[in-house]
């Protein structure tokens, strides 16, 4: 089926632009024409019925468009996507319109009665829209279902016959006849059905009482509701109605027994039966369970007795006591859920039992008692008693442990405690007595008191130390004051009695009181160190400590101590040999020059006064003139040559032997030894006098040797001249060397004061809460009282009195219901009952009975209407009201509570709605929409307490409103487009629709910003995206275009879309470089290769038009090719330099450097770039003048003598190859023969005087110049210059010739000199003394001379340190000074000769040996001979 509907015409959008093309072109465009006729003046509609198969044809869409088989294959049409569901598709090949997918016409419009599915159709080559309409028709697919497949009601059996019930109302999707048409009910005895109808034309059906219902005879019926629909043939749905009859409490509970007696021992366990009372009723449910309570009873039975409220069963609750209570009577009552009760009697007995344990009293108690009381001693009284009688109530009481006390019986309960031995403190300071009383009975019981008896102390314990000797380790040199020990004692006694005192008594010290030695905290036992102690003084001693008590009398314990004092490092090793000389000199041995290697030397002798470990000494040889040529036995102080001496070695070493003990820190001595290389005395002489001089002194040095050897020997010969003339025939030989001879030692000793050191000790100075039980306020509601004589109840029109007797006697009145009691009529009663007694006059006693009748649920809710109708705004907020449904029910309490629900509504109207089940307030639960559904029916149960209901109906409207925003979908977008494209190219197909209808579903569509673009509307909701401008890439290149689409409703409502739009590039831009011009500057010696410059270009297009390659065109330099000199990156505009450059021959050149993109046809651009070569400081200075004589001797010049101060004397004159600050020249002279004589201009060379010739400067004067740069670094040169002073060529020509002499031809003139001097002086006084020897020989030996006489030796021994360790000394050198010279006494080995045993010199004190350590020393010396020489 195919409908026309002919519109206006919109005209005709595209035109005929260029007649040059092709045919084929032509074709396309008359096509094009031809679609959009037909699009804009034809509107295609079919009609279909639903559930089609897929496949199935619509119709042929191409036709109907008037396309012939050719224009289909060119159109390329198919359905537009907008995220819809496709439920057809075109045919490319035929053009048919095909059903794609399933069609459900109740899925898709739902219970609207109209139906149809609307789409576009596009033809993309040209691009058109054609929209398309398809009508699909109703078929009876559907069966009636219902919601719920069974459905539940709760009827009172009191529920009066004509009470109707709503029920769920089928559902059928289908429309028109093929809906639902009819229900239908099973046939039974009580219920028939009703069908009603809806404002809209639906049906429902009620079910409707139609016979009372008896709980009793049928509780539960089972129906089955059918519902059928009009099709052919009609289609049915059923649900099953369960209807359970709810039970009302028409029946009293009824007891098994009236009165229930029982027997129970009185010590029958908390928690056991006592008795169970039984209740019966025939009611079901609620009304059916009994529950049990105690009625009106004392409130110790209360306490006494449990009744469990579900099973009757009376159990104890507290603990019972026959010597309390024999007998419980109480009142047990059984109420139904309705409200029924029936009471009963239970009577209790109890047995007596041996429940009671004897009670032990504590009747007087002395505690604490002296550990030293004597036996029989009162410690405390007993009272004893039991509250049961006869056996037992008979106590038999003992200890239960073993304890030094006992138990003894007075009278009347009594019982004495006592003691039965020894009591000792220290060994049980306390004791728990328990005593055990026991009665007689079956079982017996007993108790237990326990009695706590403190022992209290008396001093019988003296202190004890831990140890009878203790040992304690003291380090020597150890703070005066400092604790050193501690002794501690203990008492087993208590305070006073254990309160120790510490303190010395005596000690193994002799010399000074121990109190100077040591004292002792009187309090703690710490002992204190009262001095320094010194291992070498004192190395142990011992000293007793006394501890004493507090007590009366004290008693006390002694213990020793004994101190050991360790020894520490605290005396440094002390040398005996070589000792130092006169002002801490050192000393001079004489090696031969032939000593092979291991020759001994000497040997360094020393001792350590600490001992062990600390006493270890070890020696070495810490400094050396020539290190490898001496070496030193690390153990016995030995020094041996490590290598023959050699020709370059010098004559004179000097050695420092470092002494050091093995202590921890170790301690060290060092000494000082002077060796001199000879082979005698006389040539080792000159070398020991020997000091170094500076040149000055050298040179005055050898002028006073000249001319003290002048004037020595001038004397010398005047003298030989004189003693020849006078004495020519006199002769003599004086004994000269007799002053080599022995000289005594003096006899005093050097002596060691002790180590003593005073210190000070230093001091520290040092609830029963009664729980009372609340009194029950008795409100006599009952209608059970006993009394022993008649009873009278007040008039009424419901209850009579009837009084029974009891088996006791007693008489006990029932009250009995004559009348039925209506609740709604009279809610409550109030009567008095009289008890008379028999006496004359009789006495009465009343009590009031308060009588409440409990309602019954016979009345069923009634609504205040049957049907409700809302009319109700679709944006109303959630939460807010929707209407109020109000029932009543005349009964009371909770027969008269109605509760309020739903029943049977579809699912979607509980998910909207909510209803207050206390209230009947229904309310928005979710938000609500129009367009979804525009009415909701729903029913409302009203359910009283006693489970009777009552049913009304609420329709709900709903008002539309403007809630739905335009939507927008983007239907086709092409993207990205190029930046050239013309104005009105289509860019995008969007579909703008709104959910709304009328005014709210009105669009207006524009965009939001001012950009290139602009928004045309076609027709059914489609837009067209057009550009409206020129498009740049480079400045915009992309676009976020934001269309706003608007509806006209109130308040209108819009929607927001972005369109991102890419923008292609095309080749329309050069490469740009930043500069037309760039200068780069080289520094010269750069490396071959380098990077020299980058240079960069630009380009804003895209991909391979952006693609820029770097080349070089062309430079001014004409000698080599570019490429010899440069090269560059393609890529990345990197310059390098093919070669180093050279300053001096290139400063400067220029290079044209071409960039060019990679489009079609490829865009290029040029820039230039100068090269400036930068000047290095390469070239050293080049001196001129003065220049280097034959093989690199420096130049002579001449000075005259006369010159003045500023005198010119020449000029250097240098160049430099560099330029600039490279080639700035400064002067200076770094080296003169006479440093302050000659200057030299910095910045022009000119060497002048400073000063005038004096007569102590040289005549030959040699200058070092050097020339510097100003580079960075400089770079330098140095010239040369010798200076001659003189007036004339002839006289300077002799210094020009002469050469020069070195320091060792300065020395040779020394030695040669002091030679001279030593012998002929040698000579000049062997004559003076051979002179006067001649004259006084015949007067005797002068005084003076006795010294050269042999001197006896001290009889005492050298007295060294105490603790001298014994070592060997296989060389003695001694060295004795005259008071008048400085001729030194030298004691070297020599054959032959005798041991001295004491030397002493000049009569000066020295280190002696003692008697015990001289035959060691002796021992020695035997070893080696000793000879000593005196000179004077």
């Amino acid at each position: 089926m195919r409908m026309k509907h002919f519109l206006p015409s919109s005209g005709v959008e595209s035109k005929h632009k260029d007649n040059s093309r092709s045919p084929q072109r032509q074709v396309s465009l008359i096509l094009l024409l031809y679609l959009f006729h037909i699009a804009t003046s034809e509107h295609i509609q079919y009609s279909i019925p639903e559930e089609m198969e897929k496949g199935s044809i619509v119709g042929n869409l191409a036709k109907d468009l008037g396309l012939n088989t050719g224009q289909i294959a060119n159109s390329k049409l198919h359905i537009l996507s907008l995220g819809e569901k496709q439920y057809f598709t075109i045919s490319a090949e035929n053009g048919n319109l095909y059903i794609n997918d399933r069609i459900d016409r109740e899925e898709i419009c739902g219970e609207t009665k109209s139906c149809a599915i609307s789409f576009e159709v596009m033809a993309e080559s040209p691009m058109n829209i054609f929209h398309i309409t398809v009508d699909i028709k109703d078929i009876n697919d559907n069966a009636p279902h219902f919601l719920h497949s069974e459905i539940k009601l709760e009827i009172s059996e009191l529920t009066l016959p004509g009470t109707t019930f709503v029920l769920e109302e089928a559902e059928d999707p289908d429309i028109g006849v093929n809906a639902l048409q009819d229900y239908q009910l099973n046939n039974n005895r009580n219920f028939i059905l009703e069908i009603r109808e809806t404002g809209d034309g639906k049906k429902y059906a009620e079910l409707v009482l139609e016979k009372q219902l008896d709980h009793e005879s049928e509780s539960s019926f089972h129906l089955i509701l059918s519902a059928m629909d009009g099709g052919n043939p009609p289609k049915t749905g059923t649900a099953k109605i369960w209807i359970t009859v709810i039970d009302v409490n028409d029946n009293s509970p009824v007891f098994t027994q009236k009165i229930y007696m029982v027997t129970l021992r009185e010590n029958a366990p908390s928690g056991s039966l006592v008795v169970q009372v039984k209740a019966t009723d025939r009611d079901a449910g609620s009304n059916g369970q009994i529950s049990y309570g105690f009625r009106n009873i004392p409130e110790r039975v209360r306490q006494k007795f449990n009744l469990d409220s579900q099973d009757g069963k009376v159990t104890v609750k507290e603990s019972l006591d026959f010597e309390e209570t024999e007998k419980y009577l109480m009142t047990v009552e059984a109420r139904d859920g309705g409200g029924l009760a029936a009471q009963c009697k239970v009577e209790i007995k109890l047995l007596d039992v041996n429940d009671n344990a004897p009670e032990v009293i504590l009747a007087s108690l002395s505690s604490p008692i002296p550990e030293d009381s004597a036996a029989g001693t009162l410690v405390a009284l007993i009272n004893i008693k039991d509250r049961d009688s006869g056996d037992h109530g008979e106590i038999a009481c003992h200890l239960k442990d073993i304890l030094p006390f006992k138990v003894v019986f007075t009278s009347h309960n009594l019982y004495k405690l006592l003691t039965d031995g020894p009591l000792d403190r220290e060994r049980t300071p306390e004791y728990n007595i328990t005593i055990t009383a026991t009665d007689k009975g079956t079982p017996p019981l007993s108790t237990e008191k326990t009695i706590s008896l403190t022992i209290s102390d008396i001093n019988d314990n003296s202190p004890t130390f831990e140890k009878s000797s203790y040992t304690a380790f003291v380090p020597e040199n150890n703070p005066a004051g400092t604790s050193i020990f501690h002794v501690h004692a203990s008492d087993p006694d208590l305070e006073r009695n254990a309160q120790i005192t510490y303190s010395l008594l005596r000690s193994n010290i002799q010399e000074l009181p121990l109190s100077s030695y040591l004292s002792i905290n009187s309090e703690t036992g710490i002992i204190y160190a009262q001095r320094s102690f010194d291992y070498e003084q004192c190395r142990e001693f011992q000293v007793e400590v006394r501890a004493q008590d507090g007590g009366s009398p004290p008693l006390s314990s002694t213990a020793t101590v004994k101190f050991f004092i360790l020894d520490q490092n605290d005396k440094s090793p002390q040398i005996l040999y070589p000792s130092q000389g006169a002002e801490g000199s050192a000393l001079f041995e004489m090696v031969p020059r032939s000593a092979e290697e291991g020759y001994l030397v000497t040997k360094v002798v020393a001792v350590d006064a600490d001992s062990g470990h600390n006493a270890w000494l070890s020696y070495h040889l810490v400094q050396a003139t020539e290190p490898g040529l001496f070496s030193i036995g690390v153990h016995n102080g030995e020094i041996r040559t490590s290598r023959t001496f050699l020709e370059r070695d010098a004559v004179k070493q000097k050695l420092v032997i470092l002494v050091k003990d093995n202590g921890q820190p170790p301690l060290s001595s060092t000494v000082s030894l002077n060796l001199v290389f000879a082979e005698n005395f006389q040539e080792a002489l000159p070398e020991i006098n020997s000091h170094s001089r500076d040149p000055e002194y050298q040179s005055d040095l050898q002028f006073y040797l000249v001319l003290a050897l002048a004037l020595i020997s001038f004397l010398f010969l005047l003298t030989v001249i004189l003693a020849i003339l006078t004495n020519f025939e006199k002769q003599g030989s004086p004994k000269f060397l007799q002053c080599f001879g022995p000289v005594p030692h003096s006899n005093n000793a050097v002596l060691f004061p002790p180590n003593y050191e005073e210190g000070t000790l230093p001091y520290s100075y040092q609830l029963l809460n009664m729980s009372h039980p609340k009194l029950g306020n008795s409100s006599l509601r009952s209608v059970l009282v006993n009394s022993d004589t008649d009873y009278h109840l007040s008039n009424n029109n419901y209850f009579i009195l009837e009084v029974r007797d009891r088996e006791d006697g007693k008489k006990n009145a029932e009250l009995v219901l004559n009348k039925l009691l209506d609740h709604e009529s009279e809610s409550s009663f109030h009567l008095i009952l009289t008890a008379l007694d028999g006496g004359k006059p009789p006495k009465t006693g009343t009590a009031k009975i308060w009588i409440t009748v409990i309602d019954v649920n016979d009345n069923v809710p009634v609504f205040t209407q049957d049907l409700y109708i809302v009319t109700l705004r679709e944006k109303a907020p959630i939460g807010s009201l929707v209407v109020q449904v109000e029932a009543t029910d005349r009964d009371a309490g909770s027969n008269g509570q109605i509760n309020y629900g739903f029943r049977n509504i579809p699912e979607r109207a509980r998910q909207k709605f909510n209803l207050d089940s206390q209230t009947g307030k229904i309310t928005i639960r979710e938000a609500l929409d129009f367009e979804e559904t525009e009415k909701y029916m729903m029913a409302v149960e009203g359910r009283d307490g006693g489970g009777l209901v009552a049913h009304s109906k609420i329709e709900i409207k709903l008002l539309d409103e403007n809630d739905n925003s335009p939507e927008m979908i983007l239907a086709s977008l092409s993207s990205p487009i190029p930046e050239g494209s013309a104005l009105e190219t289509l860019v995008a197909l969007i579909n703008v629709k709104d959910g709304d209808s009328g005014d709210n579903g009105e669009i207006t569509c524009h965009l939001k910003n001012d950009l290139p673009f602009k928004v045309v509307s076609t027709a059914n909701n489609l837009y067209k995206l057009l550009t409206d401008g020129p498009l740049d890439r480079e400045s915009t290149p992309e676009y976020n275009i934001k269309i706003i689409a608007t509806d006209k409703g109130t308040p209108p409502l819009s929607t927001e879309m972005t369109i991102s739009l890419k923008i292609s590039d095309i080749n329309d831009n050069s490469p740009a470089f930043e500069k037309s011009s760039y200068t780069a500057f080289v520094p010269e010696n750069n490396p071959s290769g380098s990077s020299i410059f980058c240079i960069q270009a630009s380009d804003p297009d895209l991909e391979h038009n952006a693609q820029i390659t770097y080349s070089l065109l062309r430079s001014n330099i004409q000698e080599l090719p570019l490429s010899s000199y440069l090269s560059i990156n393609s890529e990345t505009g990197i310059i390098y330099a093919q070669r180093s450059f050279d300053y001096e021959q290139c400063r400067e050149f220029e290079v044209e450097v071409r960039a060019q993109d990679g489009g079609s046809p490829p865009l290029s651009s040029t820039a230039t770039v100068k090269v400036f070569i930068l000047d290095q400081n390469d070239k050293s200075p080049q001196i001129l003048y003065p220049s280097q004589g034959a093989e690199g001797s420096a130049l002579f010049e001449m000075v005259p003598r006369s010159a003045e101060e500023g005198y010119l004397v020449t000029k250097v004159v240098a160049v430099d190859a560099d330029s600039g600050h490279n080639a700035w020249l400064s002067y200076h002279l770094v080296q003169a023969t006479e440093p302050g004589l000659f200057t030299i201009g910095v910045h022009n060379g000119e060497i002048r005087t400073s000063r005038t010739f004096l007569e102590r400067d040289a005549l030959k004067q040699k200058l070092v110049i050097l020339v510097k740069d100003n580079g960075q670094p400089p770079l330098s040169s140095t010239v040369s210059l010798n200076l001659v002073f003189a007036e004339n060529f002839q006289e300077a020509l002799p210094e020009i010739n002469s050469p020069s002499r070195d320091p060792e031809y300065q020395s040779d003139l020394q030695f040669y000199l002091v030679l001279a001097l030593a012998l002929i002086s040698f000579l000049f006084l062997l004559t003076v003394i051979l002179a006067i020897l001649t004259k006084l020989r015949r007067s005797g030996s002068p005084k003076f001379l006795q010294c050269f006489g042999p001197v006896p030796h001290s009889n005492n021994a050298v007295l060294f340190p105490p603790n001298y360790e014994e070592g060997t000394l296989p060389y003695s050198y001694q060295l004795c000074l005259s008071s008048e010279s400085r001729i030194q006494e030298f004691a070297f080995p020599a054959p032959n000769v005798h041991t001295a045993g004491n030397i002493t010199c000049n009569r000066k004190s020295d280190v002696l040996l003692t008697a015990d350590q001289e035959n060691s020393f002796k021992m020695v010396m035997d070893n080696a001979d000793v000879v000593s020489f005196y000179c004077t």
